[in-house]
């Protein structure tokens, strides 16, 4: 087996090793009763120890290790997760690109967020919804082809694939029509970093976007938190590296977490070694799984093979009641709402695991038929205002019921799958309202 360089991990244990007076931060010297080792490891930038945001030494010998095996340009570290990666990449298309951006609305609320603080104006495009979902789907070609048309001032493109369901977007054709437009693709890839080792490699950057965001930590054995900005070998990925480390040091903290940073330097040597086998391993038995429950008569969607996202209601089941009934079976699922469960595997879940999954979904009996929720996904709000405006604007809190009419203060929709159903800055309808609640949203802040 091929061994690859670990240097933040080895110089934490090194440093942890001998012995030194901590007479810097962190405040608990390396001992958190009950942490055991790990608060040894939990340093802060001392010599030899690097600077994520001026990266030269350790952080920036990890990362590029990183970025020879997902096969980027560059390769920077986040310890903010995607958030601080969605921050950076948006500040870069500002700069460079000006702030009319094609957008998909399945959007996560970091997405939303951004715009406001950096006072993006987003021309929507809607996905194909997933039936009974207000929160997944796919863009189309088509969609972002008539966006352009339409809106020839817009510079740039950002789609998030795969969405909270696992449905994924033509990324390769998407792409292929930005490069005649000349302008550049940016995809949050938050739940996709495991697809650079699927066969064939789906990952943004292999098949043609210019930045995209991987949230690690969510299909990786890497710490919450951590994350990737990958940045392609393009005229356009070039151009943006020079400025990632420094945007994102407008939004992170200045201490970022070296236990986050060791767990990313850690896993290079996962993925160099080990998870191309995993993620064919884990992908077949889901892929089984998700035929065996098809002929049982649960609705699965097509998609990310690392996920089964499903509807029981033709087993009798809302997507609730069936987290309860496996939640009852020892296995929690990463969400669930009135019509889909979501079960997330990575390329480290075992075969005993899956296999427990596999008999959990089968134990649980049969019911009575019951419908779709009706999300009524067709809504459409208009924009009164731009969502930094109506963010930082005076504002009041109201029952939902009483807000029709009324123009969004905030950002709000549970989180998972944090997919806004209404911005800040666009008016709330009564099809706004029905959806808000079904996601037991009562109140919200709307602008004076």
């Amino acid at each position: 087996m091929a061994s690859v360089k670990t240097p933040i991990f080895d110089f934490l244990n090194e440093y942890n090793d001998s012995g030194r007076i901590r007479l810097h931060t962190p405040g608990h010297k390396g001992r958190i009763e009950g942490f055991g080792d790990m608060a040894g490891l939990d340093l802060t930038e001392i010599d030899g120890a690097d600077s994520l945001f001026d990266a030269s030494g350790i952080i920036g010998e990890s990362e590029e290790i990183a970025s020879s095996i997902f096969g980027s340009y560059r390769t920077f570290y986040s310890a903010g997760g995607s958030t601080l990666s969605i921050y950076a990449m948006l500040s870069v298309i500002v700069r460079r690109c000006g702030r009319k951006i094609i957008a998909a609305r399945n959007s996560h609320r970091s997405f939303i967020n951004a715009i406001a603080l950096l006072d993006i104006e987003p021309i929507w495009i809607y996905p194909d919804y997933e039936e009974g979902s207000a929160i997944g789907g796919c863009i189309t070609k088509s969609a972002v082809r008539n966006a352009l048309r339409a809106n020839p001032d817009a510079k740039a493109v950002y789609i998030t694939s795969p969405d909270y369901l696992g449905a994924m977007s033509d990324i390769r054709g998407i792409s292929a029509i930005c490069d005649g437009e000349d302008i550049p693709l940016i995809v949050d890839n938050a739940h996709g970093s495991h697809l650079r080792f699927s066969k064939p490699d789906l990952h943004p950057i292999s098949i043609g976007a210019t930045m995209c965001c991987d949230s690690a930590h969510k299909t990786l054995p890497v710490l919450t938190g951590g994350g990737y900005i990958h940045v392609a070998d393009n005229k356009f990925g070039k151009e943006y590296a020079e400025q990632i480390k420094e945007n994102m040091a407008l939004f992170a903290s200045t201490s970022p977490s070296y236990l986050i940073m060791a767990s990313l330097d850690l896993c290079n040597a996962y993925l160099y070694n080990e998870v191309s086998d995993d993620v064919e391993r884990v992908t077949e038995q889901v892929i089984d799984i998700k035929n065996k429950l098809h002929r049982l008569g649960y609705i699965v969607l097509k998609g990310d093979q690392m996920r089964i996202s499903l509807s029981a209601v033709e087993r009798g089941y809302t997507g609730v009641e069936l987290a309860h009934e496996l939640r009852q079976r020892g296995i929690e699922c990463e969400y669930a709402d009135d019509n889909y469960a979501v079960l997330l595997f990575s390329p480290v879940s075992s075969d005993q695991d899956i296999a427990a999954v596999w008999e959990a979904l089968i134990a649980i009996k049969a019911r009575a038929p019951i419908p779709f929720a009706d999300f009524s996904v067709d809504i459409y709000p208009e924009r009164k205002m731009s969502a930094r405006r109506a963010l930082f604007a005076q504002r009041e809190k109201v029952a939902v019921d009483n807000a029709v009419g009324r123009v969004c203060a905030e950002v709000k929709i549970s989180c998972p799958p944090g997919v806004p159903i209404v911005v800040p800055g666009e008016i709330i309808t009564d099809k706004c309202i029905k959806v808000l609640k079904r996601y037991g949203i009562l109140e919200l802040y709307v602008v004076k």
